[in-house]
Parts: structure tokens; sequence; C-alpha cells
């Protein structure tokens, strides 16, 4: 029973580790109004996504449109292209460029949305969400180093609460009574 449970634990606490992909967005300014929003991708090793224009679970850059921001174009991906079985799947960096026409707005806004696979197997769509402010040299995502934070806290904050919970089921009507059996 506890080899099992030390097995799930480690498991869990592998996956929770370190994220597949760790995102990261700025925006430059161009020409008069109009600017380019970069989102870079850094995909750890062992792992990798597939492109937007992939059959399967694509990436997907969507910038929540404004009064005073407009697209301009569409989005241009830049990665050094990799084989998994045949199709064509991102490695390594992976740049994301969108065109902006701005208007006046002090900061655009919008989200990645991707699937990280190791071997065969894929993961859950994920979101990462930034907000960048808008200024003539542009600047870095005001969300990264939040999303940074998360990632490091997640595992003792489930291991808590998984203790929490645990303790609280032993209070049970139904569980209380048995803990006297099962220790004699």
């Amino acid at each position: 029973m506890s080899g099992n449970f030390l097995t799930i634990l480690l498991s869990v606490m592998l996956l929770q580790g370190n994220p597949a992909v760790v995102w990261k967005a700025a925006v430059n300014h161009t020409d008069g109004n109009k600017y380019e929003l970069v989102v870079t991708g850094k995909v750890a090793k062992g792992y990798y996504v597939h492109p937007m224009a992939a059959e399967y679970v694509g990436t997907q850059l969507e910038v929540n449109e404004a009064e005073c921001v407009a697209l301009d174009g569409e989005v241009k991906e830049e990665f050094e292209p990799a084989n998994y079985k045949g199709e064509t799947v991102v490695k390594g960096t992976y740049v994301l460029r969108q065109g902006l026409v701005v208007d006046g707005a002090e900061d655009v806004a919008g989200s990645v949305v991707w699937s990280a696979c190791s071997g065969d197997a894929c993961g859950m769509p994920e979101e990462y969400e930034f907000r960048v402010e808008i200024s003539p040299r542009g600047s870095e995502s005001l969300g990264e180093a939040n999303s940074a934070k998360e990632g490091n806290q997640g595992i003792w904050a489930l291991i808590l609460e998984a203790v929490l919970w645990g303790f609280l089921m032993l209070l049970t009507p139904c569980v209380f009574p048995m803990v006297p059996m099962t220790v004699s």
C-alpha cells in the first residue's frame, strides 16, 4: 500500500515540476502607429508542441481586439521544424508574431493556447494569458513572473491540500469508526 502511495506521489511531483513551455510576450514599435506583438515560447527538452497549421491540436494565438487595437495581417510563426512520426512539430524556441495597428491604446492583451506532448502522449490544452504595455520602445509581459512563481509552488500546495483533505476524511462518520479496527 505504501509503495503505491509513493509511486503516485512521485509521479505527481514529476508532472507538476517544470512547465513544458514557458511563454514571454513583448510589443515592438515598427513604424508610426504600427507595432508587432512577439510571443516567444521555450519548449522544454523532451517535449514538443504542434504548430498553428497542425491537424491535431495546433497552437493558437488570440489577441483581444479593442477600439484602439486592430490586427494587421496574419500571425507569423518562426521555429526550426522537427519531425515526429511524419508530423512537423516544434521543439526548442517557438516565436509567434502578430502585427498591430494601435491608436491610443496603453496595452494589449491576449492568450496562447497549446498542448504539450511527450512521445505519443499529449497533455490537455493549456493557456498563457498576457497583458503587455504599449510604448514606443516596447516592454516585457506583466504576467510572466506570476506564472513562473505559481509553477514552483504548485507541488507543495498540492501535497499540503492532500494531507488536509486526508485528515478531514478521517473525521467523517463512515471512516472514523474504522480507524481503531485498522490500527489494531
